[in-house]
């Protein structure tokens, strides 16, 4: 397993900066959220030169893009809005491809009102396997993100069945499932076939709202998802989403981080 960590803990650095602190803080691989204005501008669009330099930077430093995290959401009722989504999706399948980048991450969405969730299931896993099979000419996986109304493990990977496609898998982020009543076994069993990358963090709940916490401070199992994912001799990143973490700044964020889990890996 290999440490990465999302550009929400640093969303003002550039890539040069990202990378330097991906180097300082013994860390493997970066993820990039796309869509936020993050200041790294790598985004749908940018030239081929800038990617040759992104690429190459990363390269040259010994470290792997992890995942490109996108925002797009395949749950709308309208059925031109999931097909801008996917048109969207592609072209981030593209980026990750250019910048030899296997994963790219994707929400289903919240379920829209008078929808069942059936049906919801249905026309998302058919987006979902429209995606696998442009991602598999580009050797690219599409995850679906355990998130949002697929927080629970049994909804993400029903979607993911039905799209039956092998370059359609699931990013695990341990916290929803466990939010939403699943322990952390229970969520592992179910992802466990599927299962590509893995967003790590840790929580507690402060006056009966999820606030965010430095790993091992927290009630997130963290160490016990990392013994689960052993168990399947997981080899992807468990990346760091570190959201509504205040003003810590990203230099003590991307350290503690790199440091306790360093801990529970050598443990």
């Amino acid at each position: 397993m290999r440490l990465a960590f999302m550009t929400w803990a640093c969303p003002n650095w550039t890539v040069e900066q990202i990378v330097d602190a991906a180097k300082r803080y013994g860390y493997e691989g970066v993820e990039f959220r796309l869509s936020v204005n993050h200041a790294h501008g790598v985004e749908v669009g940018i030239g081929d030169e800038r990617k040759s330099f992104v690429r190459n930077l990363f390269k040259e430093n010994g470290l792997t893009i992890a995942c490109l995290a996108s925002g797009v959401r395949f749950s709308s009722a309208d059925a031109n809005e999931r097909r801008k989504m996917v048109e969207q999706a592609k072209a981030e399948i593209e980026l990750a491809a250019s910048l030899e980048c296997k994963c790219v991450r994707v929400f289903g969405g919240n379920l829209p009102e008078g929808v069942s969730r059936e049906d919801a299931h249905r026309y998302i896993a058919d987006c979902l396997r429209q995606l696998g099979e442009f991602a598999s000419s580009h050797d690219v996986f599409v995850c679906l993100e355990t998130h949002d109304a697929f927080s629970r493990t049994e909804h993400a990977v029903d979607v993911v069945r039905l799209a039956n496609h092998p370059n359609v898998a699931i990013v695990w982020d341990i916290r929803h499932p466990l939010a939403h009543g699943e322990t952390m076994r229970e969520a592992f069993e179910r992802v466990k076939p599927f299962v590509k990358h893995c967003h790590i963090g840790d929580r507690k709940r402060v006056d009966g709202k999820w606030q965010f916490a430095h790993i091992g401070e927290g009630e997130v199992p963290v160490g016990e998802a990392v013994q689960l994912l052993r168990t399947i001799n997981f080899t992807g990143f468990l990346s760091f989403e570190a959201e509504g973490f205040g003003d810590i700044d990203p230099d003590t964020l991307l350290r503690e981080y790199a440091e306790r889990m360093r801990r529970l890996l050598e443990a």
